[in-house]
Order: C-alpha cells, then sequence, then structure tokens
C-alpha cells in the first residue's frame, strides 16, 4: 500500500446474450500492465487495449453462443495512486517563529470504481463477486461483501508467494448483486460492532484522536428509517471507517 502497488488474478464469469459474442469490453486502469489473460481451457486470448477510453478488448477462440457461460482469467499488476478527495485546505507545513506544525499521517488507501482497479463492466451492470485480497501484516481491510475469512499466508512455493508469508489474507463474499467494488486499506482498528440481523461495524484508522463511537448508533437510526419507506436494507452489511484525512 505505501508504494500503490497493486497485483491481481481476476476470474470473470460471463453469459452471452447474443447469438455469438466474439469479444467482452471491460473497463481497466490504463496505468496498469496486463500479463495475460486465459480462457477456461488454459488458452491465451487475444486483447487489444483503448488506454484512451480505459477499455480493454478480449476476443474469444470459441465464441460462446446465446445463453451459454464462460470464463476468463485477467492477470496484472501496477502502481495505482488512489485518487485525492476533494478537498478545499491546503496540506503545506505551517511554520512559526518557534513551532513547525507537521501534517498527520494518512495511513489509509481507498481504491474505489473510480479508480478501475480491476476489471470491471463498462456499463452500469449488476454481478456477484468474491475478493481474496492479501495486504501485509500491519494492514487491515475492509470491502465490499461478508468477510467469510480471515487468516495469515503462511505457505507457497512460487517466490511471489514466499515474499508474501505472513501477510493478512480477507475473503468477502457479496450475497447480493452488486454494482461496483471497492475496497480500503490501512491501520484499521475495530472498535464497535452489533452482530444483530443486519451487522453494523465501526473501524477507526490509526491517529484519529477524537473517536465518534455515537456514529454507529446514527447510522442504525438511519437505516431503520429508510427500510420504514423503501423496504429492508438489501446488503450484508453496513461498515463505517472513520479515517484521518486532510479534510479532517
Amino acid at each position: 500500500p505505501k508504494q500503490s502497488y497493486i497485483s491481481g488474478k481476476a476470474k470473470i464469469e460471463i453469459e452471452s446474450r447474443v447469438d455469438s459474442l466474439d469479444q467482452v469490453k471491460l473497463k481497466l486502469n490504463p496505468k496498469l500492465e496486463v500479463i495475460r489473460i486465459y480462457d477456461e481451457e488454459m488458452r491465451e486470448l487475444f486483447y487489444s487495449w483503448d488506454k484512451l477510453r480505459e477499455l480493454v478488448y478480449v476476443c474469444f477462440i470459441e465464441p460462446p453462443s446465446r445463453g451459454e457461460t464462460c470464463a476468463i482469467e485477467i492477470f496484472y499488476r501496477g502502481k495505482i495512486v488512489p485518487l485525492p478527495q476533494v478537498e478545499d485546505v491546503t496540506t503545506a507545513l505551517q511554520v512559526s517563529d518557534h513551532i513547525v506544525f507537521k501534517p498527520p499521517k494518512f495511513d489509509t488507501h481507498l481504491f474505489s470504481r473510480r479508480s478501475y482497479w480491476y476489471p470491471s463492466p463498462p456499463d452500469d451492470d449488476y454481478f456477484q463477486a468474491r475478493l481474496r485480497i492479501i495486504v501485509p501484516p500491519e494492514y487491515a481491510c475492509v470491502s465490499n461483501g461478508e468477510l467469510v475469512e480471515q487468516s495469515k499466508l503462511n505457505g507457497g512455493e512460487r517466490i511471489e508467494v514466499v515474499e508474501k508469508i505472513g501477510s493478512s489474507v480477507y475473503v468477502f463474499e457479496t450475497r447480493r448483486q452488486v454494482k461496483y467494488l471497492s475496497f480500503i486499506v490501512g491501520g484499521l482498528s475495530k472498535v464497535k460492532e452489533d452482530n444483530g440481523s443486519l451487522p453494523f461495524t465501526l473501524y477507526f484508522s490509526s491517529g484519529v484522536s477524537s473517536q465518534k463511537k455515537a456514529i454507529l448508533d446514527e447510522a442504525k437510526k438511519i437505516v431503520r428509517f429508510y427500510e420504514s419507506k423503501f423496504g429492508i436494507y438489501p446488503y450484508e452489511k453496513l461498515s463505517i471507517v472513520q479515517r484521518l484525512w486532510s479534510t479532517s
């Protein structure tokens, strides 16, 4: 995270809605490097990249017919600096005659849909997803879906896995279809949770001095109000991260 480096393997399951699906179009950040793309039979697929529009076109060797499903795997890596938050304050050092005020350390990294950190549908679409996120041991992670597994990476023969031994592994699954995926990684501490019919969880990032634990109770009231107007909250959980940032 400190170097904003990400490497990924994305498996995408696709259902054809046309008579012959020759290619599929996906959004992906052009700052990333695509290593290879395979089909289900581990055949390497041809692709082209329109980096101006941030689109990758993947061609099928055997186009699936209408109603058929297929899957592709995309291996990619690169450096993506999370997009800056909108702010109207300066982050320069403030100097007086005797005191230098240093800016706080912002040790959280939010990878939202706007960063196009994963191959995603170019148009509005809904899908289910399973995310396996590996981060250095000093970091924690919060993402879409239910946290179904949390462990440490303890083994592996490939050198790229050996280098990650001891890292934290988080697995999230979305039970309902979502429109996009995001995750935040940083020095996060879980400080409060409510494991009722709808789990609520509150996290604080390192450096937060003003901890507003009442925000979880406020969130419950907000959810109950909207449920009374529109129906049951449609997702698995509600996680709130209070993090230190340049806008407070």
